[in-house]
Parts: structure tokens; C-alpha cells; sequence
């Protein structure tokens, strides 16, 4: 005969209505306060300022990185 699976004490996770109406309660409240925050920066005369996207270090492709680390490899004395 089988044996029945063990029961948990809590549901799984994202499934209770208590865990979910929680964090929607509290995405709710972020959301106020940002748009209260917002508000009251545009009333004073805030602007933002909208700014490209800036790499931090240019794309290479694996065969210039693969080549620069060997020349890099070679290079470099033992001391």
C-alpha cells in the first residue's frame, strides 16, 4: 500500500490570497506614493533629465577579446 504525501503547513508559495493581497496592497501603496512624489516635484518646477544609454565598456567580439588576452598573456614579464 502507498503511502499518502505528507501535508505541509502552508500552501505554495504565491497560491494564498493572504501573501498575494499583501504584496499587491503594498505594490499599491509604492505606486501612490511615487505618483504623490512626482506630483508634488512637477508642481515645484522639477525637470528630469532624460539620458542616453551609456556603456560601461564597448562591446568586443569574442575574437578581438580572445586575441587582445593572448597579446596581453604574451606580454606580460615574470618578475
Amino acid at each position: 500500500m502507498a503511502t499518502p504525501p505528507r501535508k505541509t503547513g502552508s500552501a505554495p508559495l504565491g497560491n494564498t490570497t493572504s501573501t498575494y493581497g499583501a504584496h499587491a496592497h503594498q505594490r499599491n501603496l509604492s505606486r501612490d506614493r511615487i505618483a504623490e512624489d512626482m506630483a508634488a516635484f512637477n508642481n515645484a518646477g522639477g525637470e528630469i533629465e532624460v539620458l542616453g544609454n551609456t556603456p560601461f565598456r564597448p562591446k568586443i567580439s569574442p575574437v578581438k577579446r580572445a586575441a587582445a588576452n593572448s597579446k596581453a598573456l604574451t606580454s606580460a614579464k615574470p618578475s
